[in-house]
């Protein structure tokens, strides 16, 4: 494996991992909320950038008319984790540089739980292009 390789990997990882943590955070805090205080819970403040704080926010639709292989890392020689067919609706979470498809080397990061990778390439953007992890 090249050391470019590797350190693709090892970012995907991190990515990976991170944004695990930022769900887990995003998801857990309204509970917390709830149990911490006598009454409702009173709304917490927006981060002042509040875009990269909405898992799932941009929205995208598959294009690929075969389907669209869902990866465990952003490169095609990854693991394939799931299969999307055309038409579908997907939200992103975030996206990064990867292997490249047809000379598209970005790659989105789903916002549905199973932490999968998608090509850019067969993703058309329904609302704003989505930011970098």
């Amino acid at each position: 494996m090249s050391p470019r390789s590797l350190c693709r990997t090892a970012a995907a990882l991190l990515v990976t991992a991170v944004t695990a943590a930022t769900l887990a955070t995003t998801a857990a805090a309204p509970a917390a909320a709830r149990t911490a205080g006598d009454g409702p819970a009173a709304a917490a403040p927006a981060p002042a950038d509040s875009s990269h704080a909405v898992p799932g926010r941009y929205r995208g639709e598959v294009v690929a008319r075969n389907g669209l292989i869902l990866r465990d890392k952003p490169t095609r020689a990854s693991r394939a984790i799931g299969e999307l067919p055309y038409g579908a609706i997907v939200r992103i979470f975030c996206k990064v540089e990867g292997g490249s498809v047809d000379g598209n080397d970005h790659w989105y990061l789903l916002a549905d739980g199973s932490y999968a990778w998608a090509s850019a390439r067969y993703i058309r953007s329904l609302d704003e292009i989505p930011h970098w992890c």
